[in-house]
Order: C-alpha cells, then structure tokens, then sequence
C-alpha cells in the first residue's frame, strides 16, 4: 500500500531544510533556489512523457538517475494527500502504485525527489522536462 511511504508535512520541510536551507513547497520553489544559488540545471527533454507508464519512465530516466538511501517525493498528488519517503529499493513499487492509490500519475505535473543525506536533487518539470544534480 503507497500509504505506508507517507511522511508528514513537518518531517519533508525538516528535510528541504536539512538539504536546501529552505522550507521548499514546490518544484518552483527548488527551482527558484537554484537560480539564486547560481546552480546550473541542465533542462532534458523527455520524449514522449504523456503516453509512458510511471514505470516506463522510471525504468529510462537519462544516465545520472541513480537512485540509493532514502528518498522525498513531492507529487501533485502530495498537496491532496501527503510528501512521500521512499526507500530506494522500493522506488520501483512505489511508482507502479502510484496510479491506482492517488488517481493520477506519478510524472504528471511537478517532481521533486531528493536525498538530503547523498544532496541528490531530481526535478520533473510540468512539461516533459528532466534534471538532475548534487548540491555540494
């Protein structure tokens, strides 16, 4: 059950700030956090996005996806329900789930996923866009 990977409000923002030194509680907000920090996100597009599985894309994500420790998710079905901690290892379920829990796709609208532990930051833009990158 996708519920079991829910996290609260309070332990996500402990976590953004932990990693961004910010309450982040958006894509736009982490966005916006990169510019003033002169971060250099490289936009790619993701072919295709709106007729692939969650899994689909999860499974083709460009090189540098690697995913490991524990994971924050915010989804757009996290503003209706809750921020998400995933286990790496449980990634794979948690996307296939996705669907049939929230009613919407995992990579529709806004993604945000990082690790405050390894500062692995992941962002799913609206529009087919994909980036990745380390904070030091």
């Amino acid at each position: 059950m996708i519920s079991a990977f829910a996290t609260t409000w309070h332990q996500f923002h402990q976590a953004c700030i932990l990693l961004f030194g910010i309450k982040c509680d958006s894509v736009e907000s982490v966005i916006n956090f990169t510019f003033e920090n002169n971060i250099s996100c490289e936009w790619i597009p993701l072919h295709d996005w709106e007729s692939l599985a969650d899994i689909h894309i999860l499974e083709n994500l460009p090189s540098g996806s690697d995913f490991s420790g524990d994971l924050y998710i915010l989804a757009e079905s996290s503003y209706k329900h809750f921020p998400y901690k995933v286990a790496s290892d449980d990634m794979v379920c948690f996307a296939s789930q996705h669907l049939s829990y929230s009613g919407e796709c995992l990579f529709n609208g806004d993604l945000l996923i990082f690790n405050p532990v390894t500062k692995e930051v992941w962002l799913f833009h609206h529009e087919g866009l994909y980036s990745n990158f380390r904070l030091r």
